[in-house]
């Protein structure tokens, strides 16, 4: 497969949520996964008050500390193709570590990019949300947060 620049169509769902609360959007393989953080922030509606890590497998993705210990590897530096690369890959998002909110975050299928159309990240879809204004959020703040 090719592994240049691509659109990655993900699936994140907060684990342990009745009913399950997930999203669903696009963003490029060539995305740090810092920004990623960024784009996960937006589309789930969190305000980026806490800490964050990635896991995939048994490496830990995040800002740099000592105490993280020799596993863990920076996440401005690390792209999500590096991560993941085949439909089905997976990974964990922890946003919060005192709450320890866990997100599964699935890569469902990569498409090639069209040249001349409007570029990830774009929300594609999400589970009802009656609860918070997380319902009600613009694409166009999504796709800001990638330039």
């Amino acid at each position: 497969m090719n592994r240049g620049r691509q659109v990655y169509e993900l699936k994140v769902s907060l684990r342990g949520s009745r009913p399950l609360i997930w999203r669903r959007f696009q963003v490029l393989n060539d995305v740090t996964l810092f920004r990623l953080h960024s784009i996960l922030q937006i589309v789930m509606g969190w305000t980026d008050s806490h800490l964050h890590q990635f896991l995939a497998g048994h490496i830990y993705y995040g800002k740099p500390e000592p105490e993280y210990g020799a596993d863990h590897e920076d996440d401005r530096r690390t792209r999500l193709s590096r991560v993941l690369y085949r439909p089905k890959d997976a990974m964990v998002y922890e946003y919060d570590f005192s709450d320890g909110w866990e997100h599964i975050l699935v890569l469902e299928r990569i498409v090639e990019p069209v040249t001349g159309a409007q570029c990830p990240p774009r929300m594609l879809a999400a589970s009802v949300d009656t609860t918070s204004s997380c319902r009600q959020w613009p694409t166009r703040v999504i796709l800001n947060i990638a330039r």
